[in-house]
């Protein structure tokens, strides 16, 4: 790993899964248990030693907190760092990051050992040491060789080892509170980075390096001019398949992405000197135009960059403004579910309060009875009362338990009413309209019979005027009778007519009433023939 970067002069990226491992020494060498940061620190001191060429190694060490970046190594300066992009090298530039100089491995372990302790740490149910953010050591190596010519050339190369913090599950790390927004702030520069590789490995045309400062800095070892080496790192146990399959897939995804790794420049110390001369003139530039306030106080290369660097932050406030609506469009959501589970909780609450007055009540009906069976009985009478009340805790556990069921039973016997109540509704509603249609069908039945009663009653009075008025005038005009007794004979005959209509009306009243009880009952009766019977005395 150390060793091309430092001989091909190249920029070599390693992303990983996994921690420094054991950095203690044994006789001047590392163990067995050391990770891949110490082990490269070693190769690379190993390799530069067997060439015997002048070199300088530098190491620096931030970290990636909650989309802050933090020097890990110059814990004096609690300031976070500036991300700039360097329109040079089409890279980035960490501002106000500290190079430390070191000058053998056990020098690099000393310094990774002292910013890993300044890393945030936190313990969760899955790991008592799990790592909160993402931390980038840097080991930049400077190596001066001298030419055929005599001239003398710089070369540089540099060795980014990523330390990924892996995704984290919240239900099952148990993380609250800052935990979990650090879980929150790690998943979602790891699905940023996701969408990158994505987007690489589609050919899109927009890859959206810009939504996190992970995927800014490692633009140039995703994509860029450095060659890139990812070491994902799953679990045997069966329980974590499912972030088996998914790292699996991450690292499969990134395989495809293809770099162009370029070897940097070999700079020669005029080369350098130019350019430090370059530096020192263009800050002369911008010290001249602020001591004379003319234009914009600067040189125009300065006011360039100052422009590029306003484009970058406009971009960043606005993709923290994204940010920030979502996050309240969550806010929102979350305080509505708060709500609703308050609510609950305050239900539940004020029957936690009964049951607890209930028990409370009960606990000093036991107290007061176990005071007077103290006072009054034998000390065997006093161990069965203490049996008894030892029976009635358990019993009051008991009743514990049942009202909780209960409460669940309650529940269950309102939804089950419900039911009952809409299915009798539906069933009153079926058989009120069944009703209406036999009381439709009895009233046309009931006008039928009442004109066929109007009927018999004109003819009978058409009969009786016909036959016995008749009958009665032929009787006179025989007999002969004188006026006297016509009178007592038409008189007798008016008294025998309206007996009979009398009782005529009687049994008409009766068949009205026999069909209203028809009509409340609903059923369909046979009508007697008792109730058409009009009899009528014959008269002489």
């Amino acid at each position: 790993m150390g060793k091309p970067a430092q001989e091909k002069r190249i920029l070599f990226c390693i992303l990983k899964y996994t921690m420094e491992g054991d950095l203690q020494e044994r006789n001047g060498k590392i163990t067995k248990h050391a990770g891949i940061i110490p082990r490269a620190i070693y190769e690379l001191f190993e390799t530069l030693n067997n060439q015997k060429a002048e070199y300088s190694v530098r190491v620096s060490l931030i970290e990636l907190y909650n989309e802050e970046l933090r020097d890990l190594l110059n814990t004096s300066n609690p300031r976070c760092l500036r991300i700039y992009e360097d329109q040079a090298s089409s890279g980035v530039i960490v501002h106000g990051m500290e190079e430390t100089l070191i000058t053998d491995a056990s020098m690099g372990l000393r310094v990774l050992e002292q910013g890993s302790r300044n890393r945030s740490m936190a313990a969760t149910r899955c790991n008592e040491t799990s790592s909160r953010s993402h931390s980038i050591f840097t080991l930049t190596v400077r190596i001066k060789e001298t030419q055929a010519g005599g001239e003398e050339v710089l070369k540089v190369g540099k060795l980014n080892l990523v330390d990924l913090a892996g995704s984290e599950n919240i239900n099952r790390s148990g993380a609250e509170y800052a935990r979990a927004r650090e879980a929150g702030m790690i998943n979602q520069s790891l699905l940023t980075l996701g969408r990158v590789i994505n987007h690489l490995v589609d050919h899109s045309t927009h890859v959206p390096y810009r939504e996190s400062k992970l995927t800014r800095i490692l633009k140039d070892s995703l994509g860029g001019r450095t060659k890139t080496c990812i070491i994902a790192t799953v679990s045997v146990a069966k329980m974590n398949q499912e972030e088996i399959v998914s790292t699996l897939d991450y690292a499969s995804r990134a395989k495809n992405i293809k770099n162009k790794p370029q070897a940097n420049e070999q700079l020669s110390p005029k080369l350098l000197l130019q350019e430090y001369e370059m530096t020192i003139e263009r800050l002369k530039a911008d010290i001249t135009a602020a001591r004379d306030k003319k234009g914009v106080y600067m040189s125009a290369q300065s006011h360039s960059i100052m422009k590029s660097e306003l484009q970058s932050a406009k971009g960043s406030v606005t993709e923290l403004e994204v940010q920030l609506e979502t996050i309240q469009m969550s806010l929102q959501e979350k305080t509505k579910q708060l709500e609703n589970t308050a609510q609950l909780l305050l239900g539940r609450d004020n029957e936690l309060k009964t049951i607890t007055g209930l028990l409370y009540k009960l606990d000093n009906k036991i107290q007061l009875q176990l005071a007077e069976s103290q006072s009054c009985q034998k000390p065997s009478d006093l161990e069965s009362s203490i049996e008894i009340i030892k029976s009635l805790e358990s019993n009051t556990e008991m009743m514990g338990i049942l009202l909780k069921g209960s409460v669940q039973t309650h529940k269950e016997f309102v939804d089950k009413v419900g039911q009952v109540h809409d299915k009798l509704r539906d069933e009153i509603r079926w058989r009120n309209e069944q009703t209406e249609s036999q009381i439709d069908a009895m009233l046309g039945d009931l006008d039928t019979d009442l004109v066929y009663i109007l009927g018999m009653v004109k003819g009978i009075n058409l009969k009786f005027y016909k036959e016995y008025m008749h009958d009665e005038a032929s009787m006179l005009e025989q007999q002969g009778s004188s006026d006297a007794q016509a009178y007592d004979r038409w008189k007798s005959f008016q008294e025998n007519i309206f007996k009979d209509m009398q009782k005529f009306q009687d049994n008409f009243v009766n068949y009205i009433l026999f069909l209203m009880v028809l009509y409340h009952n609903g059923a369909n009766a046979i009508i007697p023939n008792e109730c058409f019977i009009l009899t009528f005395q014959a008269y002489e």
